[in-house]
Parts: structure tokens; sequence; C-alpha cells
């Protein structure tokens, strides 16, 4: 088990609360003062997961990408994540080999016009999952979580995020320079200290494209955010 770079942590500071009770009215001779304290518990969280980073994908290959949050504070916590699926220019292509037009493309399509922005990666589940979208977009990879249901812990998917891009420029911490989309999901339950969620998802699968920039580049690898509430 490996745990991502990535983190995100609130800490709540004790909280003193001074309350006076005493002499409202001048006939009275004495007053006294209590003092109540009370200390508000520790708000952290660990993203882990199960994933070798020293990796050579081949295109179609399915490895394992298996992400959890895990609650490192001392009160119970509900969680939120963020997955950053890469972007890249490229031609797709599908099982038979063709390659696959941009959404709301007309024939003939030529050569150039089949390079679009797309996202890399599918994310898969072994079991028990839910599809984060529906779209015959070819722009969006497949995306299979473990939703959540009423006698089941698991994740809510919340709608996408955001489009973002990472450079020399403008760099961001745990992520390779390039585009990124994102989606935003919810976990169901309290977490207790020191327990995990269910992962998000079980692997991640490079999809197949030719004429693109991955040749000879590292590219970035799907990355997940996580976020906690008391």
């Amino acid at each position: 088990m490996k745990r991502s770079d990535l983190k995100k942590t609130a800490l709540a500071a004790g909280i003193g609360v001074l309350v006076l009770v005493g002499a409202t009215a001048a006939f009275l001779t004495s007053s006294d003062v209590a003092y109540n304290l009370f200390s508000v518990g520790k708000v952290d969280l660990d993203v882990e997961e199960d994933f070798d980073k020293d990796q050579t994908l081949a295109a179609g290959q399915i490895i394992t990408k298996t992400p959890w949050i895990r609650n490192t504070g001392t009160v119970n916590e509900v969680f939120f994540a963020e997955v950053c699926v890469p972007v890249m220019r490229t031609t797709l292509v599908d099982a038979s080999g063709q390659r696959i037009p941009p959404a709301g493309a007309t024939d003939p399509v030529s050569a150039a016009d089949f390079r679009q922005d797309a996202e890399i990666f599918h994310l898969l589940t072994d079991s028990g999952t839910e599809i984060a979208h529906a779209t015959d977009d070819p722009m969006y990879g497949s995306f299979a979580y473990h939703g959540a249901s009423a006698d089941k812990k698991g994740w809510y998917y919340l709608g996408e995020g955001t489009t973002f891009t990472v450079t020399q420029e403008h760099p961001k911490e745990g992520f390779a320079e390039g585009t990124y989309h994102s989606y935003l999901f919810g976990y169901n339950a309290w977490v207790a200290p020191k327990d995990v969620t269910v992962p998000i998802f079980d692997k991640v699968q490079l999809r197949s494209m030719i004429d693109s920039e991955l040749t000879g580049q590292t590219i970035g690898q799907v990355t997940v955010l996580g976020y906690a509430l008391q």
C-alpha cells in the first residue's frame, strides 16, 4: 500500500468560552465567574492508494490504481473527493483499430480532423459499480466508481468540476504539466478516526490512441484530492 503525496488538512483549534455569572443588581454583595473550556477535535485526512508509480503503460493496458481516504484526525469526518483525469490532444482508436471522429463531425473527415482533446484514461472498478457520466462524446473516457446506496457505504457522484492546465509558470503540487478534467464525489457515511472509505475506483486503463502528444513523454496520472468536513 502506498500513500499519495496529496493531502488536505484542516485543524480546528481549541475554543475558550467565558461565561460570567455575577452581580447584576446593586444590593448583591458577592459574585463568581465560571470558566467553561471546550476543545474541538483535530480534523485531518490522508489520500492513500494501491498503486505502483514506476510503470510504463501501453495502449489498452489496465493497471491497479485503487484510491481511498483515511481519517487521520481525532473526530468523525465526512469526506469529499476530486478526481482529476489527464486530457490530451490525440486521435482515439476503437477496439477494431478504426479512428474515432470527434462529436458532431461530418463526412468526409480528414486525418487532421480526427485529433481532439480527450481524456486519456478509462477508470474502472472490479464490482459494484456506478457510471459517473453517460455520454456519446468520445472526449470522455469511461468512469466507473463504487457508488453508495441506502444500505451500502460508497460514493455519490456530485458532477463535473473544472478543466485546468498545469504549466511551469502555473504549477500545481502533485500534478505533471498538462490539462486535467475533474469530477466531484461525496462519501455517504461518517468515517471514524483511523478508518478508511471504500475505494473510489480500482483500476485505470490507458485509452488506445495515435497521432498524439504521448510519444516519448511522461504523462500526467489520474490524481485524487481529498477534503474533509467535521
